[in-house]
């Protein structure tokens, strides 16, 4: 890699600076469609998505931004540091703390979405088939056999306890 200019230092400054902002940003509109959705609240739903969209593409684009600058195989910032002078390479260290903090959140967040929504969906499921089911009703007859017919009620008790 070649030696870094002050404009580079600069420019490497703003692009950490703007990672960060956008996995803030990233993990504020994943919180943001969890509580809509725990809440039951699907009126912003498509605007939360909007956003979620919108950070991808900055991410994209930063990306792009730091292959320009640091190539296309850019190294581990704690590896970039040592061969940056002073003040750098604590601000670089910092930076790769907060994003790899910022990471590490964001992942817990989308295991937690993640199983909020398989329980939503299981939940919508069950209540579609409590008003309207989708199966035939498996019933018991009075040997505690089951039968799958539409025409037959469940029995609770037979009467002979």
């Amino acid at each position: 890699m070649k030696t870094m200019s002050v404009e580079d230092l600069s420019r490497l400054g703003k692009l950490l600076w703007n990672y960060r902002h956008a996995l803030d940003r990233l993990e504020f509109c994943l919180q943001t469609q969890v509580r809509f959705m725990n809440e039951g609240d699907d009126r912003w739903g498509s605007h939360v998505a909007d956003l979620l969209e919108d950070v991808a593409d900055r991410i994209g684009l930063l990306d792009l931004e730091r292959n320009v600058l640091l190539g296309d195989q850019p190294r581990p910032l704690s590896d970039l540091a040592p061969t940056l002078p002073e003040p750098w390479p604590a601000i670089v260290i910092e930076h790769e703390y907060e994003l790899q903090s910022a990471v590490d959140r964001i992942q817990r967040l989308v295991a937690h979405h993640q199983l909020a929504l398989e329980e939503h969906r299981a939940s919508l499921d069950r209540l579609s088939d409590l008003i309207v089911p989708t199966t035939t009703s498996r019933t018991y007859d009075r040997l505690g056999r089951t039968q799958n017919t539409s025409d037959r009620n469940a029995i609770l008790f037979d009467g002979r306890m």
